[in-house]
């Protein structure tokens, strides 16, 4: 994004930081379509008043395995008389989720802890600090976290667990999978040489997966009285979508591209 010279350091500061508002905004609705409960601004809070928290990720949301979303349609093959009968089709979820919630091919319970930047993707850094990992009283940011989250049985599965986050940040046990999810512009070939197991995710992915699904389920799209729930990058990205396309499968996943981008650094798709 081009800064302008004239502004002040602090209206520079302003503008990058809504920037990043919006981007977050944008990963939110990613995941919460692909079937996720969420905590926006996750905080692992320190043991004394202060100024700021130990750390915190843009987004904890977790998936159960069984997750899914279907629309009821008449099947091509009911007669006139069976025309209240309805057969269910599934709704894909992106791929990308539907493969770090597994563990060879069994489906776990997926909790996903997600770094959003406007631009490279990053891992936020206090999650790399090891500091009282060692110790007996679970002091870690990554102790901590997972431990709020409340999978773990005892003192030494939530430790295997936060070291297997710390080494790869990916950790799957029993029926669950954490894994930590870098959500930017770009993908960093830093992080990923680093990280192999992580996941990065541009906006661009973001991008086709919505033109998809809007285009394969438009059953889905609320209509101008049902938006209360959609505020925000929903409703923006929704009445884009149904705005400007010139065919039955709206607009094309390369407008697509260009109306997430466009809402980052702007707040508006068209």
């Amino acid at each position: 994004m081009e800064i302008d010279d004239d502004i002040t350091s602090d209206e520079q500061e302003e503008l990058k930081r809504a920037r990043g508002q919006r981007a977050e905004e944008v990963a939110q609705w990613y995941f919460r379509l692909n079937g996720f409960l969420m905590i926006p601004g996750f905080i692992v809070h320190p043991d004394v008043k202060s100024d700021t928290p130990r750390t915190e990720a843009d987004l904890l949301g977790i998936r159960l395995k069984n997750s899914a979303e279907v629309y009821w349609h008449k099947s091509s093959k009911q007669t006139f008389r069976q025309s209240e009968l309805r057969q269910p089709s599934p709704m894909r979820d992106d791929p990308r989720i539907l493969e770090a919630g597994k563990v060879d091919s069994n489906v776990k319970h997926l909790v996903a802890m997600v770094e959003v930047k406007a631009g490279e993707c990053d891992i936020n850094g206090p999650w790399s600090n090891r500091a009282g990992l060692e110790k007996k009283d679970s002091s870690s940011n990554m102790e901590r976290a997972l431990g709020r989250i409340g999978f773990c049985a005892n003192r030494a599965e939530l430790q295997e667990a936060a070291t297997n986050m710390y080494n790869e940040l990916r950790h799957a046990s029993g029926d669950y999978v954490v894994q930590y999810f870098a959500v930017g512009k770009r993908p960093s070939p830093l992080l990923q040489e680093t990280y192999p197991k992580l996941v990065q995710i541009t906006f661009e992915n973001i991008a086709v997966f919505l033109q998809e699904r809007f285009s394969r389920f438009p059953q889905k799209i609320p209509l101008n009285t049902d938006l209360a729930l959609w505020k925000g990058f929903g409703d923006e990205y929704r009445w884009w979508f149904e705005s400007c396309g010139d065919n039955d499968l709206g607009p094309s996943t390369a407008e697509s591209i260009k109306a997430v981008s466009r809402y980052i650094e702007t707040g508006r798709c068209r």
